[in-house]
């Protein structure tokens, strides 16, 4: 059996819309989860991004060395290397030690300035695989896929698969020599040669080209940026399959400004809705009740709007920074002492100023 994941993001920092605690508390989800994966039976193998960083503390870097020495093998992803030659970070220094433990490494590393392309037939899951990691630019890429194009498949195995870590059919707009994408013609041309293409590097999952083409998706969200369902992909006997591992609609929830709940297991939440400024300390005072009561949650993001602020030309509301909120707020309840010094007590607690 072999046990695809990719992008769990081990040692995530979020600053943004958490509290200190909650923040820690993502950490050792993202932690908990990949654990959880690696003690499946069978081979684990991860597509990218084993750490949200390129450094990590010893801290991190002692709490992923479980991870790492029950993944078979991890390709390297554009958080774990940067472009520059002779840097070493947090994924390579624990492969290394590993290997001088053990005599075998686990991690695929682009040589930078080198094509590259990793190939390894699996007799007894009746499967080839072809791996590239993450390497420097979008003309490596290009020739590290040619690479793997023209790899010896042994056709006496029931598939091959290749393994990349970057995007699918990403925009002109957005696309740079550094983003590596995949397009769909060149992925039409890798599809003679393999059954399957799997990636990762997008955190949302979605299949393409009659399912061929399978974005994996990470192993759970690390913030309001990239809610959906979460998978693993299962090889056994010669077949397929996906296994959702986090639920969007028990981990993610939205709610009006007006209407919080006093506690929710969401993990993830979004505040919706318009609301006056005079309005904004009840709000406050119900995020504030909803974080101390929720345990598990991690996320909250207010994207209520503010009445009576100037829409833009294209009706967009006008962005207010943190700075200029409290000014607003507090005008408003000049006329209500008590509240006022309640909003002064209460923005001076470090719990509200998660972000």
């Amino acid at each position: 059996m072999l046990t695809f994941y990719t992008d769990p993001h081990l040692g995530l920092s979020r600053a943004g819309n958490t509290t200190p605690r909650s923040s820690e508390n993502l950490r050792q989800a993202l932690l908990d989860q990949a654990l959880q994966i690696v003690k499946r039976p069978g081979r684990k193998i991860c597509l990218g991004d084993m750490f949200d960083t390129f450094s990590n503390s010893e801290e991190v870097l002692e709490s992923v060395l479980p991870v790492i020495s029950q993944t078979a093998l991890v390709l390297s992803g554009n958080h774990d290397v940067v472009n520059q030659a002779g840097k070493v970070g947090s994924l390579q220094m624990l492969d290394r030690a590993y290997q001088r433990l053990t005599g075998a490494g686990h991690c695929l590393f682009a040589y930078f300035g080198k094509p590259m392309a990793f190939s390894w037939a699996i007799p007894e899951e009746d499967v080839h695989l072809v791996a590239v990691p993450h390497v420097a630019n979008q003309s490596l890429f290009e020739e590290s896929l040619n690479t793997a194009k023209d790899t010896k498949i042994n056709r006496g195995h029931g598939g091959a698969i290749l393994l990349l870590h970057c995007n699918y059919d990403l925009s002109e707009q957005w696309a740079t020599e550094t983003s590596l994408n995949l397009t769909p013609d060149k992925a039409a041309q890798l599809l003679e040669t393999f059954d399957y293409i799997m990636l990762g590097h997008e955190h949302a999952p979605a299949e393409y080209l009659d399912g061929r083409v399978i974005v994996l998706g990470n192993t759970m969200p690390t913030g309001l940026g990239d809610i959906s369902d979460k998978r693993i992909a299962i090889l056994e006997n010669g077949q397929l399959r996906f296994e959702q591992i986090w639920n969007e609609s028990k981990g993610y929830a939205e709610y009006a400004h007006d209407n919080l709940p006093e506690s929710t297991e969401a993990e993830f939440i979004r505040v919706k809705g318009e609301v006056d400024p005079g309005e904004m300390l009840n709000m406050t005072r119900s995020i504030q009740q909803m974080w101390r009561r929720s345990p598990n949650l991690y996320c909250v993001k207010v994207d209520a709007r503010i009445k009576g602020l100037a829409p833009t030309t294209d009706g967009e509301t006008v962005t207010q920074s943190l700075a200029q909120l409290p000014a607003i707020i507090r005008k408003e309840l000049e006329r209500h002492p008590a509240l006022l010094a309640l909003w002064d007590q209460l923005i001076q607690e470090e719990d509200l100023t998660h972000g």
